[in-house]
């Protein structure tokens, strides 16, 4: 009985062991691997910074952001950056602008935990300056523009060509495009002409404390663009030559006159003209033959009138014709033709008696 229990006793504890191993095993020792976007450099506008985080267990990571005295930045008592308690998030972003804060040193901050509490952290140092911004000089030019870009939009432009100083200052794009630069467009005056110039963009930040930038120089062809296939120009003027109608009532009828424009239709697939036998009749005023006044009619412009008669637009038939007679003549006489023979047929047709038994 005792050899019983402790074999029992054996068993239970082998139990016991075979079920925690397991646990021991996966318990977490490999802290979080970071891989952050931005690791140092000069940062102007809107800076994306992103974290990446190798962690299957994440519980919570951030972005923070710190001065030169390692001090958190807050904005309206608000730490700038990102958090995730959840440990859902990943990667990790924000988009941090920078124009909040002063020009000078500061440092970003990455930190992700997993769910064992192991912590990794790494820091890196950045510096501010958008109060001297960047100006470049693109490497094509539209025919007599020059383009370029600015980090900021509020800037006064110098812009010289071969060593002269221009009075005109470039226009500025007030959106940022997604590198968070602004393009300028400057159209080079009259004066300077066609061919290669040697060109210097500068630009200072239109507020107190603005630094100039470094000069961007670039040599440019100016040149006159000419399309390849201009469009010819479209004459525009009456559709009708100048008329002089008679008071009082040509005020009134000349803004009515437009071509009269013969409308096609098909009748039982023959093409029939619904209004006038030519195209070639036009509207207009012709000399009523009673009187020396004008009224309003038609004249055939292939054959002008010399009579001084008004012409009359008349509405003509048209398709097929048999033997001199016109279609739809015979298309009335055979429907004539056929309710006549239906008539006397039933009119002929003998009467059958049913005897009706009693």
């Amino acid at each position: 009985m005792v050899v019983r229990y402790c074999m029992f006793g054996v068993m239970i504890l082998a139990l016991t062991l075979g079920l925690a191993a397991p646990a021991h095993a996966l318990e977490d020792v490999t802290p979080p691997s970071l891989l952050p976007s931005v690791a140092g450099g000069v940062l102007r506008n809107i800076a994306s910074l992103q974290l990446v985080i190798n962690e299957d267990h994440l519980k919570s990571s951030s972005i923070r952001i710190y001065d030169h005295e390692d001090t958190i930045v807050k904005k309206d008592d608000v730490a700038i950056g990102a958090t995730d308690e959840t440990g859902t998030v990943n990667p990790l972003e924000f988009a941090w602008d920078t124009r909040q804060l002063a020009d000078g040193q500061y440092s970003i901050h990455y930190a992700a935990t997993d769910t064992s509490d192991h912590t990794t952290t790494q820091s890196y140092d950045v510096e501010i300056a958008n109060n001297k911004p960047v100006v470049t000089i693109a490497d094509t030019q539209t025919g007599r523009e020059l383009h370029g870009t600015v980090t900021r939009s509020d800037v006064v432009f110098k812009v010289v060509i071969d060593g002269n100083e221009l009075e005109v200052q470039p226009t500025v794009q007030q959106v940022a495009k997604p590198d968070g630069t602004y393009e300028w467009t400057l159209a080079v005056p009259d004066e300077i002409t066609d061919g290669a110039h040697a060109v210097s963009v500068w630009a200072t930040p239109n507020v107190e404390g603005g630094i100039e930038s470094d000069k961007a120089e670039r040599s440019v062809i100016l040149q006159v663009v000419i399309p390849e296939n201009p469009e010819p120009e479209t004459p525009v003027g009456p559709i009708f030559p100048g008329l002089d109608p008679v008071e009082p009532i040509g005020q009134f009828i000349a803004p009515l006159i437009e071509a009269i424009q013969t409308v096609q239709t098909r009748l039982f697939g023959v093409p029939v003209d619904d209004i006038t036998d030519s195209t070639s009749y036009q509207a207009g005023l012709v000399s009523a033959p009673s009187t020396n006044q004008q009224v309003l009619g038609a004249e055939d412009t292939k054959k002008p009138i010399t009579s001084g008669a008004p012409a009359v637009v008349e509405a003509t038939g048209r398709g097929w014709n048999l033997l001199g007679i016109a279609w739809y003549w015979w298309m009335i006489s055979l429907l004539a033709i056929s309710g006549a023979a239906v008539f006397l047929l039933r009119l002929n047709k003998p009467k059958v008696f049913v005897p009706v038994e009693e």
